[in-house]
C-alpha cells in the first residue's frame, strides 16, 4: 500500500499555515479568534464554519473562502477515522466535490494498491 499522506502534507490547512509564516497563536489572532478554535480547525475537529472566520482565514493564508473549505475538507478526511484513504486519493476527493462517505462506496470497485 502507498505512503499516506500526513495531516501536514501539501493543502492541509497546517501547510498552509506554516507556508504562509504563521503558527495556531498568530493565526488565531489574525482571525480574532482562539488559539483552541485554530487548534479545531488545523487537526480536522471543527470547520471554519463562520464568514468572518474563513474571510480572515483566506486572508492570513494568502488563499480564497473556496480554497479554506477544500483544505479543511482534505484535513479533515487526513485526519478521520477513515485515514486508511490513499493521500492521492484525498486528494483527487477533494477536487471532485466528494467526502469520505462517497470512497467508501467504491472502495471496493478499486484496483488492489501495490
Amino acid at each position: 500500500m502507498p505512503a499516506l499522506l500526513a495531516p501536514t502534507a501539501p493543502g492541509t490547512l497546517t501547510d498552509l499555515m506554516r507556508r504562509s509564516g504563521h503558527n495556531q497563536h498568530s493565526l488565531a489572532k489574525a482571525c480574532d479568534t482562539s488559539q483552541a478554535t485554530v487548534s479545531r480547525w488545523v487537526n480536522g475537529k471543527q470547520s471554519p464554519r463562520y464568514l468572518g472566520h474563513r474571510t480572515a482565514l483566506a486572508r492570513a493564508l494568502g488563499i480564497t473562502e473556496a480554497q479554506v473549505d477544500d483544505a479543511y475538507q482534505l484535513t479533515a478526511t487526513l485526519r478521520s477515522r477513515n485515514s486508511d484513504i490513499p493521500g492521492y486519493l484525498c486528494r483527487l476527493m477533494v477536487a471532485a466535490g466528494l467526502r469520505s462517505r462517497h470512497i467508501l462506496d467504491i472502495r471496493p470497485t478499486l484496483p488492489a494498491l501495490a
